[in-house]
């Protein structure tokens, strides 16, 4: 087995995926027509439902949110605080 297979890099970047649900949301007729006519290297559907699978979508602010922002403000004297 060689090095090279041991390490996993994603075939597509972050934003190229986010750009893809974008198109395949807008209109599902002509992300299949640009897949299978090979104009541009898409996923296939199915690897895009996956990666929407694994997003959380929830309501409201997300608490972790609020963490990072007490962590923040940990060295900020009072009177400088806004908000």
């Amino acid at each position: 087995m060689h090095n090279t297979m041991l390490y996993f890099s994603p075939r597509y970047k972050k934003e190229w995926i986010y750009d893809c649900l974008l198109l395949k949301v807008k209109s599902t007729a002509v992300y299949t027509f640009l897949q299978e006519n090979g104009f541009l290297p898409l996923p296939n559907p199915r690897t895009l439902h996956g990666y929407l699978r694994s997003l959380k979508a929830d309501f409201g602010f997300d608490a972790s949110l609020f963490a990072v922002w007490r962590e923040k403000l940990q060295g900020v004297p009072e009177r400088e605080r806004r908000g």
